[in-house]
């Protein structure tokens, strides 16, 4: 099982939000409903007590697509731990096919922002 000091890193790490203190440790995370890229949706409330990092990015963010090995590397050493991770595209609905080419280089699952439910996420102060 992953330890919680990892975790928090890990979050702290792939979110890189300046408001990532307001969510606090050991309280739920605020409920998300993310669009996948296989046409399921996944749902934070059906995942309770699973550890599960929530990367948002954009093709057109450089830093975005340069921790993406970080990621994958983070996420091979710890996914028979249970870890799950999804990295959210934050782009337009124009930008899908780039995305998507962009994506199916890791093994992780990806998501799409723009159709998914994050607005708990926002109000919770963590990306401000």
């Amino acid at each position: 099982m992953l330890s919680l000091s990892t975790c928090l890193f890990a979050l702290l790490l792939i979110f890189g939000c300046t408001g990532a203190s307001a969510l606090e440790a050991g309280k739920p995370a605020p409920g998300l409903e993310i669009a996948m890229l296989d046409g399921k949706v996944f749902k934070s409330a059906e995942a309770r007590g699973e550890v599960i990092v929530i990367n948002l990015w954009a093709t057109w963010c450089t830093f975005c697509r340069e921790e993406m090995p970080a990621l994958e590397t983070y996420y091979q050493r710890h996914k028979d731990e249970g870890l799950r991770l999804i990295a959210v595209s934050m782009d337009d609905v124009g930008d899908e096919t780039k995305m998507r080419e962009i994506i199916k280089a890791y093994s992780f699952p990806g998501g799409v922002g723009h159709a998914s439910k994050l607005k708990a996420l926002a109000a919770s102060g963590a990306c401000q």
